[in-house]
C-alpha cells in the first residue's frame, strides 16, 4: 500500500512535478479494526516503505514523515518500550524510570497534535489517542528494524504493480 509513494518517486525521477491542492478533499471510507490497522501499518506500509527508502537512498529521495524529528520520536518509542521490558525482566527501577521518561518525552513532543484532537473531539478522545499514537511509533520502529534487516539480507521487497 505504498504505491502512491512509489509513483511519486518515479514521477520525480522523470522530472515531473507533484502539486498539492488543498481544495481537493476526499473521505477515507475504510473501517478498521485495531489488529488490521497494525498489521497493515507494519507489513503493507512500514516494512515496504523502509525497503523503498533504503533502495533509493543514493537518489536523495525526499520522503514523507521521515524527517529528523519523526525519527527521534521513533527512537524514543523504541527505547521507552525496550527499557520498560528490560526493567520488568531485570526488576530495575532505574530502567523503568528511564523508559517512562522516554515515553513522556515522546508524548510531550506531540502535544500540539493532542491539543488539536482535544479541540476537535474533546478531552476523552484526545486522551484515547495517546496510547494508539505511542503504538504507531513502536510499529514504525519495528518496521524500520525489520525493513533494514531485510535490506541488509537482500530479501526482495514485495512486488509493486505499476498499473
Amino acid at each position: 500500500q505504498i504505491e502512491d509513494i512509489d509513483l511519486g518517486y518515479r514521477l520525480r525521477d522523470l522530472g515531473g512535478r507533484i502539486l498539492l491542492d488543498p481544495r481537493i478533499q476526499g473521505t477515507h471510507l475504510k473501517r478498521w479494526t485495531l489488529s488490521a490497522m497494525w498489521r497493515t501499518d507494519l507489513f503493507d506500509r512500514g516494512i515496504p516503505w523502509m525497503g523503498l527508502l533504503l533502495e533509493r537512498r543514493h537518489r536523495n529521495a525526499a520522503a514523507l514523515n521521515t524527517g529528523g524529528a519523526e525519527q527521534i520520536k521513533v527512537v524514543l518509542a523504541a527505547s521507552g518500550v525496550a527499557l520498560l521490558v528490560a526493567a520488568a525482566v531485570l526488576g530495575s527501577v532505574a530502567m523503568a524510570a528511564a523508559g517512562m521518561l522516554a515515553l513522556l518525552a515522546l508524548v510531550l513532543s506531540n502535544l500540539a497534535v493532542y491539543r488539536w484532537f482535544r479541540a476537535e473531539r474533546g478531552w476523552a478522545f484526545a486522551l484515547s489517542v495517546v496510547p494508539l499514537h505511542l503504538a504507531y511509533y513502536v510499529s514504525n520502529a519495528a518496521a524500520a528494524a525489520i525493513g533494514a534487516v531485510r535490506h541488509l539480507l537482500r530479501v526482495p521487497p514485495p512486488v509493486l504493480t505499476h498499473a
